[in-house]
């Protein structure tokens, strides 16, 4: 996995400069198979994610993101643009802390 400054999981995606850098995915000239992550911090049911610091997460979906879904990230990015918060989508969450 090429390192962008995001992460890339069915959970959180957490970028200190996201109006800086707006990820770009393409499979051209890479296959992509899976997108595999860490600790989520979201649960099965879409649109829910747990609250900070919390220590138990019983409903966590799996580590992989569906290549599918992948591109949904950097639309998301788009949409977030420059603006500074926590933005919970159905199985991912964009987590914007600009400095």
């Amino acid at each position: 996995m090429r390192e962008t400054g995001f992460h890339r999981w069915p959970g959180q995606v957490v970028n200190l400069d996201l109006g800086g850098r707006v990820l770009e995915i393409t499979g051209e000239s890479r296959v992509v198979r899976a997108v595999m992550g860490c600790h989520t911090e979201m649960s099965r049911t879409s649109g829910r994610d747990y609250p900070a610091g919390t220590t138990y997460q019983p409903d966590e979906p799996p580590l992989q993101m569906s290549v599918n879904r992948l591109p949904a990230v950097p639309d998301a990015a788009r949409w977030v643009g420059g603006s500074p918060g926590a933005y919970v989508l159905c199985d991912f969450a964009i987590v914007n802390e600009p400095d």
